[in-house]
């Protein structure tokens, strides 16, 4: 005779969108903890960024990033107008990730040899951090042409 577990199920997170299950206390699987969890949108630029990364803004269609992102089509332009907006916002939260550690660098009373040295490593760990996006950077100078409008 098999017990009744159901009462060791809980959800593991609000946001189903992203494709979040149930865990199991006592079974040793848990899961991520809704704190853990990416919302949708940020589900999305992370797919999305990884996608413009290896092939480029013409690449690659929304339908693509729904279902990489393990959404539909509709729940994605729920987050984004289109392709160039979402492009757009990949491109901010990139240089804005790139942008912070510089802050600190930039504002410090260094002098300029210091401050360019520091500035340079920071780059550096940046772009180790997340390896797509220096291609990501070099693949938006080149395609800049090809952003539609909206």
């Amino acid at each position: 005779m098999t017990p009744d577990r159901s009462v060791d199920r809980f959800p593991v997170s609000t946001d189903r969108s992203v494709g979040q299950g149930w865990g199991f206390i006592g079974r040793g699987f848990i899961g991520r903890m809704a704190s853990d969890v990416p919302g949708s949108r940020e589900k999305i630029l992370d797919v999305a960024e990884a996608l413009f990364a290896r092939r480029g803004y013409s690449g690659i269609g929304m339908r693509e990033v729904a279902l990489a992102a393990g959404l539909g089509k509709s729940s994605l332009f729920h987050h984004f107008r289109g392709k160039t907006q979402l492009y757009c916002e990949v491109l901010s939260r990139v240089l804005e990730r790139i942008r912070e550690p510089l802050d600190g660098v930039l504002e410090s009373s260094d002098d300029p040899a210091r401050k360019l040295d520091r500035c340079v490593d920071a780059l550096v760990d940046s772009l180790a951090e997340h390896p797509p996006t220096a291609r990501l950077l070099l693949r938006s100078l080149f395609e800049e042409d090809d952003l539609e409008p909206e």
